[in-house]
C-alpha cells in the first residue's frame, strides 16, 4: 500500500469521502479493495456495488475516471 501510494493515486482517497468498505460482503466493515491510477488520471466518482455477492466475500469497487490529454 505504501509503495503503491508513492507512485499512484488511490481513487478512494482522491474521492475524499472516507473509507469504502468492501469486506465482508455480507456486512462490510473493512476497506480491503483499492484501485490505483497514475497521477494524471482524475477520479470522477467511486462507489461500492452493494448488491450482495455470491461469487466473492468482497463487494466490487467501481471508479469513474476522466482521461485527458
Amino acid at each position: 500500500m505504501e509503495k503503491m501510494s508513492e507512485c499512484f493515486t488511490d481513487v478512494c482517497e482522491a474521492a475524499g469521502k472516507g473509507a469504502y468498505y468492501t469486506f465482508p460482503s455480507s456486512r462490510p466493515r473493512l476497506q480491503l479493495d483499492y484501485i490505483f491510477v497514475s497521477r494524471d488520471i482524475h477520479t470522477v466518482s467511486v462507489e461500492v456495488i452493494k448488491k450482495t455477492s455470491v461469487a466473492s466475500d468482497h463487494l466490487p469497487l467501481k471508479a469513474t475516471l476522466l482521461l485527458t490529454r
